[in-house]
């Protein structure tokens, strides 16, 4: 389980539901900083990069021991002022050179033209999978997972189709892709 410290500047709270608080457009002025100090605060985050414009949001990411994940994502009020963090480069913060990168939004990044499909078990087989998947796309590849002593099935495949509108198909459109239930030749399986 991952905790997080987020510093919601322009609503100044730091009440539990902020973290689903994202304004309109908040993707395209939001950076990602990567390979911060573990001891590196909020406060010198928000004293760096406050100077290059407002900070609307600052989530900080925590384990479960309340320790930094290492990482941490910023949301700017403008994009001129995400831009601006970018252009300066990585900075040194506590002694450690830091990476700074835009933020990959979150729907963009679990795009994929491969599907994870669990609970397979008796009698299914590759060919079971292949004849009910094709009819959402041309199937590239279809790899059961062995065990590595027996070569007896885990229970899981990968399918990889030629587009990811095929696994957006098979997982009912949902973003991130998950949980979508399927029978398959009598044994539900799941997406």
């Amino acid at each position: 389980q991952h905790y997080f410290i987020q510093i919601n500047l322009s609503m100044a709270s730091t009440s539990s539901d902020d973290h689903y608080y994202e304004s309109e457009g908040a993707d395209s002025r939001k950076i990602i900083v990567r390979m911060l100090n573990y001891r590196t605060s909020a406060e010198t985050i928000k004293e760096y990069f406050g100077q290059f414009g407002s900070i609307e949001k600052l989530d900080l990411k925590l384990d479960a021991d309340q320790n930094s994940r290492g990482f941490c994502f910023i949301t700017y009020e403008s994009e001129e002022a995400r831009e601006e963090a970018i252009k300066a480069g990585p900075p040194t913060l506590d002694g450690k050179e830091v990476l700074i990168n835009k933020a990959i939004p979150y729907k963009d990044k679990m795009k994929t033209n491969r599907l994870f499909v669990g609970g397979i078990r008796e009698p299914l087989t590759e060919e079971h999978l292949r004849s009910y998947f094709a009819k959402l796309g041309n199937i590239q590849s279809i790899k059961l997972i062995p065990e590595n002593r027996h070569e007896r099935k885990k229970g899981f495949a990968f399918i990889e189709f030629d587009s990811q509108e095929a696994v957006e198909e098979a997982v009912d459109k949902k973003n991130p892709p998950r949980g979508q239930r399927h029978e398959i030749n009598g044994v539900r399986v799941d997406c």
